[in-house]
């Protein structure tokens, strides 16, 4: 992809996943939700405004994210301003720790609906319900963060479906799928699957399932981010067309604990 395309899927990934608290500070956005998933709390470097030297630029995130009690923590990607170079070359001389990268994940709609199997035991919902919240806190080591991503998902703008694939009466799994009217993006998030039910085609069920509702709603294509490292989770997106475009990662401050999606 070119820079520019980059640019252009980073800023439907803010509008799609949106924060708690969101400031441009000079063409870089600053992102705060309480420490609920990288993406949300992160200074993403997507522009470049003001005449702020890059450490001036680094002390103002800094000091954001100090104020709210977070690690400032900033979100790398191939099109970060300016040049991705420069800035972890700064992050670096200031100690920065380096996450696990992210695949961003992309496929044209046809392809992935070609391959999707769309199964009878999958529901479609508008909003979070039970089934939703009880996948996502079986799945989810912290009860507090697990209803920070709910209060999360909640967020999210529509148009967009929440999928579960269920089991004699037991949810599974879930995930769920947003069209950004903007772009005519459709991004795919919050696949989750109970720790009984892996590796018995559930996911796949739920993911076919979205595919199918992204595609009903005319989105022009799709994108799904996932960890390096997950390749249970990319050789299913890729078995559905998805193919990794580029990689990100976060840069934090104090070092890396746990997961930054």
């Amino acid at each position: 992809m070119k820079l520019a395309e980059i640019e252009a899927l980073d800023r439907i990934a803010v509008r799609a996943w949106p924060a708690l608290e969101q400031i441009d500070q000079d063409g870089w956005i600053l992102r705060a939700a309480k420490g609920v998933t990288g993406r949300s709390n992160s200074c993403w470097p997507l522009g470049l405004s003001g005449d702020a030297t890059l450490d001036q630029r680094i002390d103002a995130v800094e000091a954001f994210y100090t104020a709210r009690g977070l690690p400032p923590r900033f979100y790398v990607s191939p099109a970060a301003k300016p040049s991705l170079g420069a800035l972890e070359a700064a992050l670096d001389a200031r100690g920065y720790a380096a996450s696990v990268p992210t695949h961003v994940m992309i496929a044209e709609t046809g392809v992935a609906l070609a391959r999707a199997k769309v199964r009878r035991d999958v529901t479609l919902a508008e909003k979070t319900d039970a089934a939703m919240r009880d996948v996502l806190l079986a799945g989810t080591p912290s009860h507090d963060e697990a209803l920070g991503r709910l209060a999360l998902l909640e967020r999210t703008p529509p148009p967009g479906r929440y999928a579960t694939a269920w089991d004699g009466g037991r949810p599974m799994a879930v995930g769920r799928v947003g069209l950004d009217a903007d772009s005519g993006q459709a991004g795919i998030y919050a696949m989750r699957t109970a720790a009984t039910a892996r590796r018995q085609g559930f996911a796949r069920a739920v993911l076919g399932s979205l595919i199918a509702w992204a595609a009903s709603a005319g989105a022009l294509g799709l994108y799904l981010q996932v960890e390096d490292g997950n390749d249970g989770a990319i050789a299913l997106y890729r078995d559905h067309g998805f193919a990794t475009t580029y990689q990100y990662r976060y840069r934090i401050l104090g070092g890396e604990e746990g997961k930054h999606d």
